[in-house]
């Protein structure tokens, strides 16, 4: 899935179970064999799309031919991909969701989609399962009206520094959206239908170019602190009864 390269820790933690352990696992969790080997392909291959066309032009200025720049009024800058396939683009998306929700991976066993999500995602990615890259875009222009478009948002942060504390971490419990935290993106997917016109302008809802959204600086900094912040609140609660307090991370 998406990662960087800097070590990581991550944060579990159940909104819907405020007073259950907070679990810690070092770096990113891996999982081998949780899929065939040609849908491993499948994922495989919309991992590369995204990586060829979007992540490694996200934050540069002289890749005119993929990105358009819109800065917002509060200065966020709205990353529009241009020659890119919104389709695998979402595919990808629900690939990492459904990956997650299907995992028996100890940080996942709390993550759990709505079943008519899930449905969705599974259906969704089946349709289109392919294993070159031609076929599959191919497939995907010949089924564009077809295709069941789930709302969602990617968040990117502004540089590599930003990546202070970034973790694979989501949040339980709220299922409009489920978020999952990877890397330099946090990844919103919306199983009801968002009506906030505001939330609409960074919002990937239908087959126009997909988006992908550069907070500030200091908002990026602010979602990963509300993150930091719960997780060291939740575990100082669950060492009280030992007399022991969590004070941070190195």
């Amino acid at each position: 899935m998406l990662e960087s390269d800097i070590k990581r820790i991550a944060f579990v933690i159940n909104t819907g179970q405020m007073d259950k352990k907070v679990q810690t696992k070092q770096d990113t969790p891996k999982e081998d064999y949780i899929l065939c080997v040609k849908c491993e392909g499948y994922f495989g291959l919309l991992e590369t799309y995204f990586a060829n066309n979007i992540h490694r032009n996200i934050r540069s200025d002289t890749s005119e031919v993929y990105i358009k720049n819109t800065v917002t009024e509060n200065d966020w800058i709205i990353k529009e991909c241009i020659n890119v396939n919104p389709h695998a683009i979402y595919l990808l998306i629900y690939s990492i969701f459904w990956r997650c929700n299907i995992s028996s991976h100890p940080v996942f066993q709390d993550f759990k989609l709505p079943d008519k999500d899930v449905k969705t995602l599974r259906n969704e990615l089946l349709k289109y399962k392919l294993h070159t890259k031609d076929a599959l875009l191919l497939a995907l222009r010949a089924g564009q009206k077809d295709f069941i478009f789930m709302q969602n948002i990617i968040f990117v942060s502004k540089s590599i520094e930003d990546i202070k504390r970034s973790s694979v971490t989501y949040i339980q419990g709220t299922n409009n959206p489920s978020v999952i935290y990877a890397g330099e993106y946090i990844l919103n997917l919306f199983s009801d239908t968002v009506q906030n016109v505001s939330t609409y302008l960074i919002l990937n809802h239908d087959d126009q170019n997909s988006k992908v959204i550069m907070p500030t600086k200091s908002y990026w900094n602010k979602l990963l602190d509300v993150i930091f912040y719960l997780a060291v609140d939740l575990t100082n609660k669950n060492l009280d009864h030992r007399g022991v307090r969590y004070r941070g991370l190195d």
